[in-house]
């Protein structure tokens, strides 16, 4: 299962535009997130992060795996959408289960 790709209020952000869909708010995932988590965990699915931002991406990821998601992809970190540099990718890889899709 995975997030918003170009209809994500990053990617829709960094096209100059100020709609999109939320995943996150405050510094926290938005409540149908955990929902969808707790789906994703129940049926030990994949979830993506596709199109997220760089700062959305360790608050998902950490929200997911407490819902119990044992498998997270983190899509294009170096994409210039998502911008995720390689010490915060070395900090997700070494705190969560994640792979990272290149």
């Amino acid at each position: 299962m995975w997030l918003p790709t170009l209809h994500a209020e990053n990617h829709r952000r960094k096209e100059v535009h100020s709609d999109g869909i939320l995943s996150v708010r405050g510094r926290r995932v938005v409540p149908a997130a955990e929902v969808i988590f707790a789906h994703i965990a129940a049926a030990d699915a994949i979830l993506a992060t596709e199109h997220l931002g760089a700062d959305e991406i360790p608050i998902v990821v950490a929200a997911a795996s407490a819902c119990g998601v044992g498998k997270i992809v983190i899509t294009h970190p170096e994409h210039h959408v998502v911008g995720l540099n390689i010490e915060a990718q070395r900090a997700l890889h070494r705190n969560f289960p994640v792979y990272f899709e290149r």
